[in-house]
Parts: C-alpha cells; sequence; structure tokens
C-alpha cells in the first residue's frame, strides 16, 4: 500500500567497546503520513538519485558565541538555525553537528517534517545530554546506535568542553528502495591550537576508533552504501587522515571527484596574523556497485547572503541509484608499516606517557589536600573558637578539592590510560596482521 514499507524482523549486531553486543531490532514498518506522500522523496517512489549534507551548525548558546563575534553584525543562533533549516529541506539524508540545545533541535525537526523528511534522531550523551549530532533522513532509518569516544578531552577544561558533552559516532541504517545505506556521523576533538595541540593523541584514538569500528561493522558490505559524514578536525595532510582512510578503507569523495579543485575549505581560521581556509568537514564512502557518485560540492549557504549560517561550510554529495554498468573507481592507499596506523602506534606511547603523568599529578595534588586537612585539623585544637570556625570551612573545601582530584586522576584519567594502552595493543594486533599477511611464506600459500 502507498506510504508503507513492511519488512521481516532483523536482527543486526554493533561491536561496542567494554559491553556485551548490542542486537538491535528492525522495525517491522513505517507509515508515512497522506501530507508527505506526495512530497520528493517519498519512500512509496522509486529513487534515482539521494542528495547527502553534512553540516557543523555552530550550536553553542548566543551568550559564548557573542564573545567571538559582534552581536551586531551577525544573527543570533535562533536566527541561523532557521536559515538553515531552510536550506536542509534541498537534501535527503543530513548529518549535522553540534546542535547542542534542544530548542534547535526541535526546530530543525518541525521544519523538516513539514517538507517530507520525517526520519529524525538525535543522538544524547555527556553532561549535558547532547553529543551535538543530528541525523535527517527522507528515507526510514530501521536502526540506529550510539558510541562514545574512549579518550575525548579533559574533564578540567570546561572551557572546552569536548568531555562534557560526551563526543561519539553517531550510527543509522537507512532503507532506500531495495537498497542499504550505512550512515556514520561524528564530530572528533577540536584543536585549539595548531602549535600547541594538546589533544593531538585524543583526535588520533579517535580517528582510530572510529576506522575500527566503520571496518568492523561493514566489511562485509559489498552492495550497500557506506558514508562517514562529520567534522573530524583534521586535514588531508595529518596523520589521524591517513590511519582513518587506512584502517576504514574508504575514500575521500572530495580528493575523488573530478570537480572537487574548486572547493577552498570548509572552516577558516587566523594563524600568524592571516585567515586560512583548512578541509576538515568530509564525506567519506565506499564503493558499493549499486550506487555511482554524481558530484561533490562545497555547501555554504551563504556565500551570496550577508547571514552567516555557520563558521564552517558543509559538504554535499550526490549519488545515482541502481546498476551501474560502469561504475567509477575510487583509488586507494595500501596499507603503511611506517606511516598511517605504524606511525601512530609509534606516538601512542609518549601519549600513554603523558597521561600517566596528568594522572599522577591529579592524585598528588589530592594526597596534598588531605595532608593540609590533617595539619589544620590538629592547629585547630589550639586556636580561637573565631578561628576555628574558619579554619572548618576550609577544611571543608580541602576536602571537597581533594575529592574532585582524587577522581579525576583515579577514575577519568586511569580511563585514558587505559583505553590508550588497549587501542595501542589494537594498532600493534593490526600491524602484526598485515605483516603477517604480506609476508612470502603467507604469499606462497
Amino acid at each position: 500500500t502507498s506510504g508503507l514499507i513492511h519488512s521481516s524482523t532483523e536482527l543486526i549486531w554493533i561491536a561496542t567497546r567494554g559491553h556485551q553486543p548490542l542486537f538491535l531490532e528492525r522495525r517491522k514498518d513505517y507509515t508515512v503520513s497522506p501530507s508527505t506522500a506526495n512530497k520528493r522523496g517519498s519512500i512509496s517512489e522509486k529513487v534515482e538519485r539521494i542528495r547527502f549534507l553534512t553540516l557543523n551548525c555552530w550550536g553553542l548558546p548566543d551568550v559564548l558565541t557573542s564573545l567571538f563575534i559582534s552581536r551586531n553584525s551577525k544573527p543570533t543562533r535562533t536566527e541561523r538555525f532557521e536559515a538553515i533549516g531552510k536550506c536542509i529541506i534541498n537534501y535527503d539524508i543530513i548529518c549535522l553537528q553540534e546542535v547542542w540545545l534542544k530548542e534547535d533541535q526541535e526546530n530543525l525537526k518541525k521544519i523538516a517534517h513539514a517538507n517530507g523528511i520525517q526520519f529524525c534522531h538525535v543522538f544524547t550523551s555527556g553532561l549535558i545530554h547532547s553529543s551535538g549530532l543530528m541525523i535527517l533522513s527522507r528515507y526510514p532509518l530501521d536502526s540506529i546506535h550510539f558510541h562514545r569516544y574512549r579518550v575525548n578531552g579533559q574533564a578540567p577544561r570546561v572551557d572546552h568542553g569536548d568531555w562534557h558533552a560526551g563526543k561519539g559516532i553517531g550510527v543509522a541504517r537507512c532503507l532506500v528502495n531495495d537498497q542499504i545505506i550505512y550512515i556514520f556521523t561524528t564530530h572528533l576533538i577540536a584543536q585549539y591550537s595548531k602549535k600547541n595541540d594538546e589533544y593531538f593523541i585524543d583526535r588520533l584514538a579517535q580517528a582510530w576508533e572510529l576506522a575500527s569500528l566503520v571496518q568492523m561493522t561493514t566489511a562485509h558490505v559489498k552492495d550497500h552504501l557506506v558514508l562517514v559524514m562529520g567534522d573530524m578536525n583534521f586535514e588531508p595532510d595529518s596523520l589521524e587522515y591517513e590511519v582513518f582512510t587506512e584502517v576504514a578503507r574508504v575514500w575521500d569523495l572530495w580528493e575523488d571527484d573530478e570537480n572537487s579543485g574548486k572547493i577552498s575549505g570548509t572552516f577558516s581560521e587566523i594563524e600568524d596574523g592571516r585567515p586560512v581556509n583548512k578541509r576538515i568537514d568530509y564525506i567519506f564512502s565506499n564503493q558499493p556497485s549499486n550506487f555511482q557518485l554524481e558530484s561533490v560540492d562545497r555547501a555554504a549557504f551563504d556565500d551570496d547572503v550577508p547571514l552567516k549560517y555557520s563558521d564552517h561550510a558543509g559538504i554535499s554529495a550526490n549519488f545515482r541509484v541502481g546498476n551501474i554498468s560502469t561504475p567509477k573507481i575510487f583509488k586507494l592507499k595500501p596499507p603503511q608499516l611506517v606511516g598511517g596506523v605504524g606511525g601512530a602506534f609509534n606516538l601512542m606511547l609518549p601519549g600513554i606517557e603523558t597521561a600517566a603523568k596528568r594522572r599522577l599529578w591529579h592524585v598528588i595534588r589530592g594526597c596534598i589536600c588531605i595532608l593540609v586537612i590533617i595539619v589544620l585539623q590538629i592547629l585547630g585544637i589550639r586556636i580561637a573558637d573565631s578561628t576555628f570556625r574558619i579554619t572548618n570551612l576550609l577544611i571543608d573545601a580541602m576536602w571537597i578539592v581533594a575529592a574532585v582530584e582524587l577522581t579525576i586522576g583515579i577514575l577519568i584519567v586511569g580511563n585514558d590510560v587505559s583505553s590508550l594502552s588497549q587501542m595501542r595493543e589494537e594498532m600493534r594486533f593490526h600491524l602484526t596482521s598485515i605483516d603477517f599477511m604480506t609476508s612470502p611464506s603467507h604469499a606462497r600459500r
């Protein structure tokens, strides 16, 4: 019947870190309302082309964005999200980052639903109950999953906020005609300083974790489309890029598109007093036989208007659906033992040592607080009553500081040390398997 897809119940497995396997059940049916049945991309139609978009929306509250821009010359967050909502309706599957606030999430859903994009999901995580990731689709999403990054910044750095947001990887499986599309969307930890990139190891670990999840959950997929979209916060010449593309075995559509040279970048920042354009937003893909890439473009909606929608430009990609007689063949670099994962493996040990030192200092500061408390308790017996009350307040404050320092050092930074150590062993295993597969003795078999 029109507007209804029925499929048998299917269980799929997605690996999760440190937990039991997660089984997701495919929904048995999807109902499309009459108001959206005649919209472009209705699931009752035979789809020929699909338009994808990824965009970092810069959804910080106005009180924070006003610290970086002039409120007199730029629109408010609400105005920007209204403009973004009017633009994303021109696409079929949209992955958004930095949609932090419930108000913006609901407004985008309302605009999307009114224009035939009725499948929406917000990936919640972290202390603020939002990872910032959101996916909107004209086509049914029959399975979703969220994987939180094991290493993600520092809890004391509230001015950065990556740890508090609980960044991770949103995974969705989308049904289009009789085809399946696997979508991974993410937002890696930011680079706050190019000269002193304190989160380089965190981002390298996240690139490895993302690549491993993509490879392990879609390695068997041959005819279905696999897309990885989002704000990666690394550039094409970086080690993080090498690690990700090598392990995930996906292609950077921008690099392989014949018109990609016209794209200048997706993010601009000031370095040494001059603006520098960087490409840190991406769409990666596999090479399915039933999908053909038609174009990749820089989706900077505000190039010709005075309203600046975001501090990022988006990336869009158009795919043709159906059996392709002469599919485009992407270039793929062979696995590297020196660069790529090999280089990351060598750098992980200094990163582990740095995290271990940070853990030690948190524990030392906590122990010092406890020693100060003991001294104050002893001295408190011999001082006047008025001073004793002040001493008690100081002791209470010291207990709080000691508890915070020991919690951060033992539980949070301690988890970083063990997670980095585990990922280093995963890289060692990856390199050992490559070495075995490329050895002459194995080749003769």
